[in-house]
């Protein structure tokens, strides 16, 4: 549940960063360049949030991500004009989404067991589907992408409180 509501804004950016921006940026070349350059910063960004997390907790490095993503979520609309910060914003999206993925495997393991911690974790994956339907639904309904951002903002601060809220340790013996 948390690696849907928390990734919601990094699929979205993911999938849909250039038809976003191609009606207010019109260099095909920057937007192939912002898709490439996050893409590798996602990749990296793993293996680097996960030694962050053998160093401090998930949720304080949940807390930090969902934060970023966030303000992210919410200034996208604003910043889309301005091309030199919205590359900037899609890379930082981009590490954001890298860091809840490569974490979500130990956390999984580690909340749900050896056993079901695979089988939880798998089902991440129809986060995918899930987000680009509900996009799709929002996107129709409001003819522009900035309500798909400001509700991915909301599931992300919704996160945020679920995992400070709720316990993450159960025993599935």
């Amino acid at each position: 549940m948390y690696a849907y509501i928390g990734s919601n804004f990094g699929l979205m950016i993911s999938l849909n960063y250039k038809s976003y921006a191609k009606g207010l940026i019109a260099d095909d070349r920057f937007l192939t360049l912002v898709g490439a350059v996050g893409a590798l910063a996602c990749g990296f960004s793993r293996f680097l949030w996960g030694c962050f997390l053998d160093k401090s907790t998930f949720k304080a490095i949940f807390c930090c991500l969902g934060a970023i993503s966030v303000v992210l979520a919410f200034s996208i609309p604003y910043i889309v004009k301005l091309q030199q910060y919205y590359i900037l914003v899609i890379i930082v999206a981009y590490v954001c989404y890298g860091g809840l993925l490569g974490m979500f495997p130990a956390v999984s393991s580690l909340i749900f067991g050896v056993r079901y911690g695979p089988q939880i974790y798998g089902l991440l994956f129809f986060a995918f589907a899930a987000s680009n339907f509900v996009e799709c639904l929002l996107v129709i309904v409001a003819k522009s992408y900035d309500l798909s951002w400001m509700f991915s903002g909301v599931m992300g601060a919704c996160a945020i409180l679920l995992v400070t809220k709720l316990p993450l340790t159960y025993d599935w013996s």
